[in-house]
C-alpha cells in the first residue's frame, strides 16, 4: 500500500489516494474494492484516531454521523460505493478521500486500511497560510 504525504493551503481541497497492491503468483494485483476500505484522520498532537469513513454504511438506516462537522452542516449525500459523503469529507474515486475547503484544524495523519486484507497505509497533510 502507498500513500504520499500532502501540503496544501487553506482554502484548498486536498485528495490522498489510496494504492493498494496484494502479491499474488500472477504479481502484484491491484485492489479495486472500494467496499472494504475506511478512513481515519488523527489530528496533530494527538495519538487518538477519528474515523472519517467507514465501510458499509449504505447499510445502515440512515447516515452515518460524521465526528468532523458539526450540526450547521449540509446534510449528507450517500456516495458511490455505499459511502456517505459529508461537506468536508468526499470519494470522488473508488480510493481517494477529498477534504474539501481545507483549514489548520484538519492538519495530521489520514490513514487508509483496507479491512478484508488488513492492510493499511498512512501519509500526512501540511496546511500552509493564515486560517
Amino acid at each position: 500500500m502507498e500513500m504520499r504525504n500532502k501540503v496544501y493551503s487553506v482554502g484548498q481541497n486536498a485528495t490522498f489516494y489510496c494504492i493498494m497492491r496484494v502479491n499474488t503468483s500472477d504479481g502484484l494485483l491491484h485492489i479495486n474494492q472500494t467496499d472494504n476500505i475506511e478512513w481515519t484522520f488523527t489530528p496533530v498532537g494527538s495519538t487518538a484516531s477519528q474515523p472519517i469513513m467507514t465501510p458499509g454504511v449504505s447499510d445502515s438506516p440512515g447516515p452515518t454521523p460524521d465526528p468532523m462537522t458539526t450540526p450547521d452542516d449540509a446534510s449528507e449525500n450517500t456516495g458511490e460505493s455505499g459511502f456517505h459523503d459529508s461537506p468536508k469529507y468526499v470519494r470522488q474515486f473508488w480510493r481517494d478521500l477529498t477534504i474539501r475547503n481545507v483549514r489548520a484544524s484538519d492538519a495530521g495523519t489520514y490513514t487508509c486500511r483496507h479491512t478484508q486484507y488488513n492492510m493499511a497505509t498512512s501519509a500526512q497533510l501540511y496546511v500552509i497560510g493564515m486560517a
